[in-house]
This record gives C-alpha cells, structure tokens and sequence, in this order.
C-alpha cells in the first residue's frame, strides 16, 4: 500500500507543490486584507523521502493519499501570542476546518509540562473558492497549517536542534531547566504585549502632553514625530527649505526617528528645549539653508517633515563647539571614510554657520 501512495503522490507531486505555494500566497492577502502584521509565513511540501519514512512507520493506517493531511504545509509566525488568535480567527472564516484532525495544541499545557506548544489547522478550501478558475484544481486538497509566535518558534527550533521530542527522553534535572525556561519564554511573550499595549498608550496621549507639559516631554520617536507633524514653527521652517531646495516636502517617520539620537547629542533631550532653540535659531536656519542649497547639488526632489531639526542641529554644534563639535557629529552619525572630504563638509557647514550669522 505504501508504494502505491507514493506512486500516487509523484504524479500529483508538482499540485501540491503549486497548492501550498498559492496557499502560502492567500494567507498572506488574508492577513494583510485584515491588518493581520506577522513576522513570516513560510510554507513546504512534503518531500517524498519524509513521505516514505511516515508511511513506513509501524501503526500507519493511510490507505489513501487524502488521509494524509501535512503533505502541504505553512507555518504562520505572529511577532506577539496573542496575535494568535487573530491568525485562528482569519483560517476559521476563510477555510474549511478538518475538526477531527485540527488541534490547539496550547490547551495541552500543564503546569509542570515544559515546551512550548503551537496551533494545527487541517483544511480545504471552501467551495466558494473552489468555484474560482484558479483555485479549482485544489479542490479537497488538505492543508496544514501551524501558528505560533516567534518565541515558541524560537523553542521550537531549539527543542528540535537538541533532539528530544518528549519530555519523558529528557533526564530529570534538565527537565526542571526546561520547565524554567519554557515559563520564563511565557512571562516574555505577555511582557511584549504589554510593551506593545503601553506603546499605543503612550502615542495617543504624547500629544496632549507635548501642549501642557513640554518641559517633562522627552524627545523620543514617538513625541518627536508628533511635534513635527504638529508644530507650526517646524512647518514654517520646512516649507521655507523646501522652497530653496525646489523639494517636495513628504512625511518620513523613520527619517523622524534617525534624528531622534541626533539631537540629544547637540543637548537638546525635552521637547521644550526643542521648541526654544527652534525659536532662537529660526532666523538662523532659515539664511543657512539658502546659502548651503544654493552653493550645493542635491539628487532629489523631496524632502521629509523635519529637515529643519538637521539644520539646527549643524547650527547648535557649530556655535557651541566649533568644528571640534561638528567631528564628534559627522563620527557618530556618518560614514563619511574620506578624511579630506569630511573636513571639507566640516569647514563648509561651520563657514555658513558664521556667514548666517553676520547676514
């Protein structure tokens, strides 16, 4: 009988390598259709030589090929546990479910068993889908699908790298380790969610607390794109450059974020010290951003919200510690490996500096 299914599966080898390629595919529209973020989704289908052993094992039963349900597989890794559940929600509405055979394997945790453990869906797409040209072909055709975060991933892998797949193979002091470990990982993942949570928390009251208490708002990535998405100073300053540079202005959050460490090293860490050197160098900012774009050549056509902050940040270290400071900026934040051309970008920010100065 053996044979024969493997007989069976080499003339349907190359369906089930096109069904869990265009499954893998579905699941991520699905996902991404439902604001569902994850860290991957990876699929394969089984070899024929991992085929051969499990039908060769003792107690095998499958008399035909539809009984074996793992040929086709994804494995769906969330960035949080309880995105999870998310995931279950999505492949309960969008499949059909094998109940007999599908398992939330969580529910089998004890509270002295260690490992981490993941959910198993067996399905088949639903008729709806079927009746669709380019799904058709894949009608009763199972699937496996695994879900689990990336910490229980990440034991997983491990688990499986040390060679052990019950914990009754695993000597008793280790075991113990295990089971440290395995509540440990389980504190982790709750402990990212509530980051997470926290986060959201903090980016939707940050606002409020940049107008009533700026002197305690420190520059993060958070409040700093909040106040350059919201300070008219900031605005005025942008569209100002914007306009000398013949650039688009666009929103940039990331570029926001890279200028976050920038500027506390020119000692600028709260968002009222923001404010009051934008204020005192405005009129700066403004004169050294004509002459530095009209005496230089830029290969773009925009800008992000908050290229201001970058200038200030040249002018507050020039006029505070010279080019000595401006070494200190241009080492830390950029690979400029031409000593020559570094001094001579140095020299040039630090000449404008003053020239906007006297102007």
């Amino acid at each position: 009988m053996g044979e024969l299914l493997l007989q069976e599966y080499d003339s349907k080898r190359e369906l089930f390598e096109t069904f869990t390629q265009k499954a893998a595919s579905l699941l991520r529209e699905l996902l991404a259709s439902h604001n569902v973020t994850v860290h991957s989704v990876t699929s394969r289908t089984k070899d024929r030589s991992s085929l051969s052993k499990k039908l060769s094992k003792q107690g095998n039963t499958y008399s035909i090929l539809g009984d074996i349900t793992d040929i086709a597989g994804v494995r769906i890794t969330t960035y949080f546990e309880n995105d999870v559940d998310k995931v279950i929600e999505i492949i309960e509405r969008e499949f059909s479910i094998d109940e007999t055979n599908s398992v939330d394997k969580r529910a089998l945790l004890d509270p002295d068993r260690f490992g981490y453990l993941s959910t198993h869906h067996v399905v088949t797409l639903k008729k709806a889908r079927c009746d669709l040209l380019e799904y058709k072909r894949f009608e009763n055709i199972k699937l496996e699908i695994q879900t689990r975060s990336i910490l229980q991933h990440a034991w997983a892998e491990i688990e499986h790298d040390l060679g052990y797949k019950s914990k009754l193979e695993v000597p008793k002091e280790i075991r113990r380790k295990f089971s440290r470990l395995a509540g440990l990982l389980e504190l982790a993942d709750s402990e990212f969610i509530a980051i997470r949570d926290e986060l959201a928390n903090y980016n939707d009251m940050v606002q409020g607390q940049i107008k009533s208490v700026p002197n305690l708002v420190e520059i993060d990535k958070s409040s700093l794109n909040a106040f350059v998405n919201t300070n008219n100073l900031v605005k005025l300053l942008d569209e100002s450059i914007a306009r000398a540079g013949k650039w688009q202005l666009i929103k940039n959050e990331d570029f926001v974020a890279n200028t976050v460490d920038k500027l506390h090293f020119a000692g600028i860490s709260t968002i009222a010290k923001l404010e009051n050197a934008l204020i005192e160098n405005s009129n700066i900012i403004k004169k050294f951003a004509s002459i530095w774009l009209n005496d230089s050549e830029f290969n773009t056509s925009t800008a992000a919200s908050g290229i201001s902050l970058h200038y200030l940040i040249y002018i507050k270290s020039s006029r505070e510690g010279g080019k000595k400071k401006l070494e200190e900026y241009f080492d830390l934040f950029f690979n400029l490996g031409d000593p020559e051309q570094r001094n001579e970008v140095m020299d040039k920010i630090q000449g404008l500096v003053e020239q906007a100065l006297l102007n």
